[in-house]
């Protein structure tokens, strides 16, 4: 009994798709009509639409470098973000005067711009924390003005300017408090550390090497704070750039393959569509359904 019922099921499920091709055949037309439709639709989006290039760069965040090769940023990525966010919007809504001053470029350079997108926060270059900038535009020769320009833009920023010079003016001062503490204590621990050699009184737990060791340590800090003003606190820089030889934007085979194959799912579905149509209007006016 239930091999029967499988077979049953089996037999339906094979009429079910020899009238689906059957109405797919039937209505043909529908089929080849939209995905040919589609398909050289694709083919003058993909050879009509210009020519975009990408400028992918690796801009490093505002930083200072220590004595030992360590970097200790001043700007955080998610501030850039903020930052460059507003460039990305007012892009977006071609308000491209606006976008021109701000940057400092002509407007036709500017009009050329595609999208500006920013992202892969928190990598290293180089020793310094870096994020991926990328600008696509329809005159390869003018991004890398374009990019130029943005750093710039961001080294100007009042905010960054602010922190940059706050965190110079601290390291100052915290040099010049210890250039005029240093020699005082220096002084101090030669005439602690004579009496102290010179008495018979014995300190207990004193160890006079440790006034030659924070000696050492505040000298250290005092020579560190002269490498960073002497080095200097970067700002936005770019660490590298490249501008692609090929466009990367229209991707042409894969619009042509992709307009088809929607053309050839919005033909099958039109086609079948037409023929519940149809047998539904048969089923109301009682004429005799196929």
């Amino acid at each position: 009994m239930n091999e029967l019922f499988k077979r049953e099921e089996t037999l339906d499920d094979e009429i079910d798709l020899y009238e689906l091709w059957l109405v797919l055949k039937k209505r043909r037309l529908y089929v080849f009509g939209f995905l040919i439709l589609f398909f050289i639709a694709g083919l003058l989006y993909a050879f009509l639409s210009p020519e975009v290039y990408r400028n992918s760069a690796l801009v490093a965040l505002p930083s200072f470098e220590l004595k030992n090769g360590e970097r200790r940023e001043i700007i955080s990525f998610s501030t850039t973000i903020s930052i460059l966010k507003l460039l990305g919007d007012e892009l977006q809504k071609g308000e491209y005067n606006k976008l021109a001053r701000e940057l400092h470029l002509s407007l036709s350079a500017v009009k050329s711009l595609d999208s500006l997108t920013v992202s892969s926060g928190g990598r290293r270059e180089s020793g310094r924390s870096v994020f991926l900038v990328e600008l696509d535009g329809r005159e390869p020769s003018l991004l890398p003005e374009v990019l130029s320009s943005l750093v710039n833009y961001l080294n100007s920023n009042p905010f960054v300017s602010k922190q940059i010079e706050k965190q110079k003016e601290v390291i100052r001062q915290q040099l010049q408090e210890i250039s005029r503490e240093l020699p005082e204590l220096e002084k101090e621990a030669k005439l602690l550390k004579k009496k102290i050699l010179n008495s018979r009184i014995k300190v207990l737990g004193f160890d006079p090497t440790s006034i030659d060791r924070n000696l050492i340590l505040m000298r250290a800090k005092k020579l560190n704070l002269e490498y960073i003003l002497s080095a200097g606190i970067h700002g936005y820089e770019v660490v590298y750039s490249t501008v692609s030889g090929k466009p990367v934007k229209p991707d042409r085979p894969l619009v042509v393959v992709v307009s088809a194959v929607t053309g050839l799912l919005l033909g099958i579905f039109v086609a079948f569509f037409a023929e519940w149509l149809e047998n539904a209007r048969k089923r109301f006016s009682g004429a005799p359904q196929r």
